[in-house]
């Protein structure tokens, strides 16, 4: 059937999906074959893993740690606030001047400019460090206590009701990340958190559940400074290169990343495999500007009219486009996936149908040389 088609056509044509642009955007390198299963699935966390960004939670946690007090001046909630209005206006000034405004006509298709995606990604990135940079001189995030957030995070999740006034709704992970991610490690992969989340604890407290991983991103101390090991887009680009090089000597399977925002595109290019999953109109008006092909998964469907020249041809700046995590599970792991009644069991077991649960495993930390 159609699905069982996909998988099939994963196992036989992931040496044309292992193809990248050089730097200059004008030589193609193409990799050695490497068959699925993965050697590593790598994934992005706020926004891939989650429903929706974490770190607007931060603040909150921050005040919940060490409320701001009644010095007269600014609350912790309000100088983050300012913060966004600061990050918003500048990128939508850098936006503006990549031809990326909302309004902006659809470019002529001129194919991959891998140099233009990285000119516009650098200067999204600089922009976004010197805003981290205010947020850890302004305070706003002072008091996070590292061995407090798990608890916290439970509390908040299993009694909103009492939730302090004006809390978002606690984190959530993506419907059926958990199972997939765990699905992946009991067959062997690999697993990596990318991200450049500021709180480690949180992106724990959430996965940790699921699996066993390496996490590279930054980090936070309790007087509220944040740590950029994971400042953007170059750093996640060349954190994949790496794994794939070390996976490539090995004689291992390819590499994987699964990503949702503009930052993640020249890793999900990078990567053997790149998917992209969730609804950012803004990572498909860039990925549209720099000639980033988004493809379905259905066309990796088996059907007749699909055949390896078709992939091959279309490789070069190909990302996926994955409705859901369980179409990333079946793809990389097969039609019956989620069909293992025994798996499906044991993780129902293990609270992993639920959002959020206890810290049952430790993550390995790994902060990406520079």
């Amino acid at each position: 059937a159609p699905q069982r088609g996909m998988f099939i056509r994963l196992m036989s044509l992931a040496p044309a999906l292992a193809s990248r642009r050089a730097a200059g955007g004008a030589r193609a390198m193409l990799r050695q074959p490497r068959p699925l299963p993965p050697s590593w699935l790598v994934v992005d966390f706020d926004g891939t893993c989650t429903e929706h960004d974490t770190t607007p939670v931060l603040p909150h946690l921050a005040e919940a740690h060490a409320p701001s007090g009644s010095g007269g001046g600014p609350s912790k909630l309000a100088r983050f606030s300012d913060l966004e209005q600061d990050y918003l206006r500048g990128m939508e000034e850098i936006n503006s001047r990549h031809g990326l405004a909302s309004e902006a006509p659809p470019p002529p298709d001129t194919g991959l400019d891998l140099r233009g995606l990285e000119a516009f990604l650098a200067e999204a990135d600089a922009h976004s460090t010197a805003i981290t940079n205010k947020a850890s001189a302004s305070g706003c995030l002072a008091g996070i206590r590292a061995d407090d957030v798990a608890g916290t995070l439970a509390k908040w999740s299993s009694e909103p009701e009492h939730a302090p006034f004006k809390w978002p709704p606690p984190p959530q992970l993506r419907l059926g990340c958990a199972q997939t991610l765990a699905l992946a490690q009991a067959n062997g992969c690999k697993m990596g958190v990318l991200s450049v989340n500021w709180c480690p604890p949180m992106i724990r407290a959430l996965l940790t559940p699921s699996c066993d991983f390496t996490l590279w991103s930054n980090s936070l101390d309790e007087d509220g400074r944040v740590s950029l090991s994971v400042g953007g887009a170059a750093e996640k680009r060349a954190t994949i290169r790496r794994l794939q090089e070390a996976a490539a000597s090995a004689g291992e399977g390819p590499v994987v990343y699964v990503g949702d925002s503009s930052t993640d595109l020249t890793a999900l290019l990078e990567a053997d495999i790149g998917f992209l999953i969730g609804e950012s109109s803004s990572a498909r008006r860039v990925a549209r500007r720099y000639g980033v092909v988004l493809r379905p998964l259905s066309c990796w469907g088996g059907s007749a009219d699909d055949n390896d020249d078709q992939v091959g041809s279309a490789a070069l700046g190909v990302v996926w486009e994955a409705q859901s995590w369980a179409d990333i599970a079946r793809c990389l792991l097969g039609q019956g996936a989620y069909q293992d009644e025994a798996a499906v069991a044991s993780m129902q077991a293990d609270g992993l149908y639920g959002e959020t649960g206890t810290a049952s495993k430790r993550a390995r930390v790994e902060a990406p040389s520079s």
